[in-house]
């Protein structure tokens, strides 16, 4: 019984910050949980060219591409989101609905800063560089971006390997 005891106390500090990471992703996402980042699309009755369906599809007409093969049938949601320095790293899953199939990518991105972006600051202590980059609005319009752009990408990967 000790150990579950310590079990429980060693895991609570693992699920306070678990649940701070939920919250700062589902603030960033624009979203209140993991079931809010699922997209149904309306169907579309024109099926696309034969030859269309045989190609990969490019991440800027992915959703095009599955709304003409699936309609209304397929759905994605964003299980994990991670920024490292400049990436936006997601993953993605497809689900068609009633054929059962459901597919998993990774997708990413570079957050890119505007022309007129913010200053980076750099220095040394101690003899140890570093460089940081403030946090403004331009730099979350570009995070966000980022984000939709890493989503396309991972799910054009799902769209390929259906």
């Amino acid at each position: 019984m000790s150990t579950r005891e310590g079990k429980s106390s060693a895991t609570s500090p693992f699920d306070d910050l678990l649940k701070q990471s939920r919250e700062s992703f589902n603030t960033l996402a624009g979203s209140p949980g993991p079931a809010s980042e699922s997209s149904r699309k309306s169907s579309s009755n024109l099926q696309p060219p034969s030859d269309e369906l045989s190609q990969p599809p490019e991440p800027s007409n992915v959703r095009q591409f599955l709304d003409g093969r699936y309609g209304d049938r397929w759905r994605h949601e964003i299980l994990e989101r991670k920024r490292e320095r400049d990436q936006i790293i997601v993953l993605c899953k497809l689900t068609i609905e009633d054929e059962g199939i459901s597919k998993s990518q990774f997708g990413e991105a570079t957050i890119k800063r505007g022309s007129g972006g913010v200053a980076q600051h750099a220095g040394k202590v101690n003899g140890i560089p570093f460089s940081f980059t403030p946090s403004e609005t331009d730099n979350d319009d570009g995070e966000a971006a980022a984000f939709r752009r890493a989503t396309e990408s991972a799910l054009a990967k799902c769209a390929e390997s259906l």
